[in-house]
C-alpha cells in the first residue's frame, strides 16, 4: 500500500485545482517523500460549507479494532472498514476529506527488498485522494487523517493488494458535499483505472528532493 507519497505542488496550485478560494494561514515547502506523521494539507468542508485547506497529520490516532495500528497510527483505512463499526461510519459521514497528492510510491508487497515504484496521474495533474479526518482535541486548530484505500488497478495489483482510492475530479464535490449520504459516497471509491496512470520504478533511497522520483533502470 501507499506509506510514502510526494506533493511537489505549491499552495497556490493546489487551491487553484481543487477550487479554494478560502485563504491558506500555513505555508507549504514541497515535499517529495511524506511519510507516517508528517503534516500535510488536505481539502475540507468548513464550517460555512466552503472548502478550506487544512495541515494536518497524517495518521489517524485512534484506537479501534478495525485499524491497524500496531506500528503506530494508521495511514490508511481499508474502504470495506467503513461500513463496520458505528464510530468509523460516524467518521465517513462527516469528515471527509480530499488528499491532495502528485504521485505516491508502492514497495511490492511480495518482497521486502524490492525496489518501490512512483504512480502518477499520466496529464501530470495533481491526484485528489478520498481521506477522512478526526480533530485533536488537545490542540486546537490541529488534527490527523488517513487514507482510504480500495482494490488495486491493473498495474497496482501486480505489487501490492491496495492502492488510494484517488477520485475523478467530477465526483470532489460530492465527496465533500454535506448532502451526500455515506452510500454514495461509498460508491465514488473505485480503483483508478491504469490507463489514465504512468508508473516507474524508483530508488530505495530515504530524505527529500525531487530525485527521489527520478525513474532507475
Amino acid at each position: 500500500m501507499c506509506e510514502r507519497f510526494a506533493l511537489h505542488s505549491d499552495m497556490a496550485s493546489v487551491r487553484a485545482r481543487f477550487g479554494v478560494r478560502a485563504k491558506v494561514r500555513s505555508e507549504w515547502t514541497p515535499r517529495w517523500n511524506l511519510e507516517r506523521g508528517d503534516e500535510t494539507p488536505i481539502i475540507r468542508r468548513g464550517e460555512n460549507g466552503r472548502r478550506e485547506i487544512a495541515v494536518l497529520k497524517w495518521g489517524l490516532e485512534l484506537d479501534h479494532p478495525l485499524l491497524n495500528v500496531s506500528e503506530g497510527s494508521a495511514t490508511t483505512i481499508a474502504a470495506r472498514s467503513l461500513k463496520r463499526g458505528a464510530l468509523l461510519k460516524s467518521l465517513f459521514e462527516s469528515k471527509r476529506c480530499i488528499l491532495p497528492l502528485d504521485a505516491f510510491y508502492v514497495t511490492p508487497s511480495f518482497a521486502t527488498k524490492a525496489r518501490p515504484w512512483a504512480f502518477a496521474l499520466d496529464d501530470a495533474q495533481t491526484m485528489g485522494a478520498a481521506a477522512i479526518w478526526l480533530s485533536d482535541p488537545k490542540v486546537n486548530g490541529a488534527g490527523h487523517f488517513a487514507i482510504i484505500s480500495t482494490s488495486p488497478n491493473e498495474s497496482i495489483a501486480l505489487l501490492n493488494e491496495f492502492m488510494p482510492a484517488i477520485l475523478f475530479p467530477e465526483h470532489e464535490r460530492e465527496w465533500l458535499s454535506a448532502k451526500t449520504s455515506s452510500n454514495a459516497a461509498y460508491n465514488l471509491i473505485k480503483p483508478y483505472p491504469a490507463d489514465l496512470m504512468r508508473a516507474w520504478p524508483v530508488a530505495r533511497v530515504k530524505g527529500e528532493g525531487p530525485g527521489l522520483l527520478a525513474r532507475v533502470a
